[in-house]
């Protein structure tokens, strides 16, 4: 009878996650398909490259729900605008493939992430900046 239980609080929680995602891209699904698919996405969030190509989405209620989000990843995209600039050292170094990358903003992140002990205190201070003002989700770099 628990176990039951425990599997059917399990269904309605993997449910609710499911229909939350759809709700969130559903719209977006064939724009994605259409426009992310690229090697010049590879790596990137599809929520990133419909942003980039908003002016090409066709699906309205894909295109509604960019605009309404649209504000925040600016500030987000200009946020790391700031951590390349202060980290184009460690870019050329650490990520020599990414450095010019600029579309390629989730690859550069990982990157730099992933190298965090390499990084000089400048650029580890801006990282953080915009990992605590822009992904509150992302554990900042130590």
């Amino acid at each position: 009878m628990r176990l039951s239980m425990i599997l059917k609080t399990l269904a309605l929680s993997f449910a609710a996650a499911f229909a939350s995602a759809s709700f969130a891209f559903g719209h977006c699904d064939a724009d994605a398909q259409r426009l992310c698919t690229s090697e010049e996405f590879h790596a990137e969030t599809e929520k990133s490259c419909l942003f980039l190509n908003v002016d090409q989405i066709q699906d309205p209620l894909c295109k509604d729900f960019l605009k309404r989000g649209e504000a925040d990843w600016k500030k987000s995209v200009e946020s790391f605008r700031q951590v390349r600039v202060q980290c184009k050292a460690e870019f050329e170094k650490l990520c020599p493939d990414l450095a010019g990358a600029e579309r390629k903003l989730k690859a550069q992140q990982t990157c730099l992430m992933a190298e965090g002990e390499k990084l000089g205190v400048t650029c580890k201070k801006e990282l953080n900046r915009h990992i605590h003002d822009h992904q509150s989700n992302l554990r900042e770099i130590p």
